[in-house]
């Protein structure tokens, strides 16, 4: 096989194993499905609850936005940040490979002059405060539910690699800034003095870590964000008549994110439904409103956050170009 081929094998393959996990998630969330329960539960749904949902929705893209505004030391203004992390959040929706999340650092650093290098830092900053803060509740929805053993033993190890990645990079922040100061970037054109040329326009994405202050900030700002996801999650299954506890709120939170991390379709249609209705089922609840929960609280995320992003593209003219 020659080298020239491999990327085009690799993007088949990349297509055949997402295909492969939305068919295998259809055939879960269709086989032994009570139906009558899945319409019955859509058509009782309490509408001013799901448009509380789509509110705490938007307060939650508001408090990433100020996480955002906080890890890029304040040089873009919040309302840069709310609207990147929209227009990110609505072309994830519709494009493959977390395309939003590449077109936010064209985004940060046409409006706010900010690196991409260092843009693409404080993504990684962000997804680590995310996932620690992620497992830190999903351990205490698994000590409230001890039956729930996948989270009892997936949470801890995702939250002390989390940690651990989160003190190598406040570290090697701190030695890079030093480093800056003492010596000029290497440019010899060698692979050492790339990969630390590359890392000096990194660091600046990571100098919030080095502060207490800001570094707390933002690790309690990742608590309030998956708080909020909580929320909606009580509001949608209150909104269906689900009986769904705070406990068991947490643990579909994990699952839906530890699933988002396979392959999957925009928006991770399909990973995503057949992880919160595994999720529901396990806890005790019955597939067909587990499945119309599912179903409901992706639209009610998905939609308006698409719709809002559309709105920015054509308001403010966000291209790639």
């Amino acid at each position: 096989m020659s080298a020239g081929r491999w990327p085009e094998i690799r993007r088949v393959l990349s297509i055949v194993a997402r295909l492969g996990i939305a068919a295998a998630a259809v055939v879960f969330l269709a086989r032994g499905v009570a139906w009558p329960e899945v319409r019955g539960s859509l058509r009782d749904a309490n509408l001013t609850l799901l448009f509380a949902v789509v509110v705490v929705n938007a307060g939650m893209l508001a408090v990433k936005a100020m996480r955002l505004d906080l890890l890029l030391g304040g040089r873009p203004s919040f309302r840069t940040c709310l609207l990147a992390k929209v227009t990110a959040s609505a072309i994830n929706n519709v494009a493959p490979l977390r395309s939003g999340d590449v077109a936010r650092l064209w985004m940060l650093e046409r409006r706010a002059g900010i690196p991409k290098a260092a843009s693409a830092a404080v993504a990684l900053v962000e997804m680590l405060l995310e996932l620690a803060a992620l497992a830190a509740i999903g351990m205490a929805g698994a000590i409230a539910l001890p039956n729930e053993r996948w989270a009892s033993a997936l949470a801890p190890v995702l939250f002390a690699g989390a940690m651990v990645a989160l003190f190598l990079l406040r570290r090697a922040g701190r030695t890079a800034s030093q480093s800056a100061e003492e010596e000029p970037v290497l440019a010899d054109g060698s692979v050492r003095g790339r990969l630390r040329g590359l890392w000096l326009r990194m660091a600046p994405g990571v100098q919030a870590l080095g502060s207490s202050r800001s570094a707390g900030f933002a690790v309690a700002l990742s608590f309030l964000a998956w708080g909020l996801e909580a929320l909606m999650i009580l509001l949608c299954a209150a909104a269906l008549h689900v009986p769904i506890e705070t406990p068991l709120a947490l643990l579909v939170l994990l699952g839906i994110n530890v699933a988002l991390v396979l392959p999957s379709l925009p928006a991770g249609a399909g990973a995503f439904e057949a992880a919160v209705a595994l999720v529901l089922t396990l806890g005790g609840v019955a597939k067909g409103p587990a499945i119309a929960f599912a179903i409901v609280y992706h639209l009610v995320q998905v939609l308006p956050v698409t719709a809002a992003g559309a709105w920015i593209v054509l308001k403010t003219g966000v291209t790639l170009g």
